[in-house]
């Protein structure tokens, strides 16, 4: 929608969804085929139950979002994926 708005074209969220409901849409380079668009739009998300948000003290380390280049830190990577495989648990 923003890049038709900038190409001078004005178009509407109800008129991009019925015709994905009918032929799909391309968004962001991926074509969306009328089903999976019908699947995603009537898509329910599982109440999370748990824990929803990490503290960055639980894992350790600096924040991945702060850092100016990638790096690695495998203790936090195992602190991460032990914290989120005991929020997975039933």
């Amino acid at each position: 929608m923003i890049a038709a708005r900038e190409a001078g074209v004005e178009e509407r969220m109800n008129d991009l969804a019925t015709g994905a409901r009918q032929d799909g849409i391309e968004l962001a380079g991926y074509r969306i085929g009328p089903e999976l668009f019908g699947d995603l739009e009537n898509a329910h998300l599982p109440d999370p139950g748990g824990i929803v948000d990490i503290a960055q003290d639980s894992i350790g380390g600096s924040g991945l979002w702060l850092r100016a280049e990638p790096g690695f830190d495998a203790a936090q990577a195992d602190a991460l994926a032990a914290f989120l495989a005991i929020g997975m648990r039933p």
